[in-house]
């Protein structure tokens, strides 16, 4: 990898705000479950791992970011993460190509969630103009 696109995304990261954050570990998630598929598709079973293994990283640092004290919303985020998670363990142990491709498309939606979601002014911009 180049050293000027490690600074470019070592910055975005940097200042980043948190629902940009979550946004850019869904991101990371999809891109490594496609070429999870992808290396699966052609016997890759090394890319595969590693992406598989990649995944799940950001899934459980989605995971571990969730706060249950909030109740019973953040309490069915956190055990779907699990779900996922436990998906991807089984998908890579067993080189399941239709469990993989099954996970995909929740990630994908929940992607689209949070982007909607960090589009959104933070509550900070909204107690000062209302």
């Amino acid at each position: 990898m180049h050293v000027g696109y490690q600074q470019y995304t070592t910055t975005k990261a940097l200042t980043a705000s948190t629902g940009d954050l979550v946004v850019m570990l869904y991101e990371l998630t999809v891109r490594q479950l496609r070429k999870a598929c992808l290396a699966l598709e052609t016997n890759d079973y090394e890319t595969c791992h590693l992406s598989l293994v990649k995944a799940q990283r950001a899934l459980e640092e989605l995971q571990a970011g969730v706060d249950r004290s909030y109740g019973e919303l953040a309490v069915s985020l956190h055990n779907l993460y699990g779900f996922l998670i436990d998906e991807l363990v089984v998908a890579n142990v067993r080189k399941d190509g239709p469990r993989l491709a099954k996970v995909i498309p929740l990630v994908e939606e929940l992607l689209g969630a949070w982007r909607t979601v960090a589009a959104l002014p933070s509550p900070v911009v909204r107690a000062r103009t209302a």
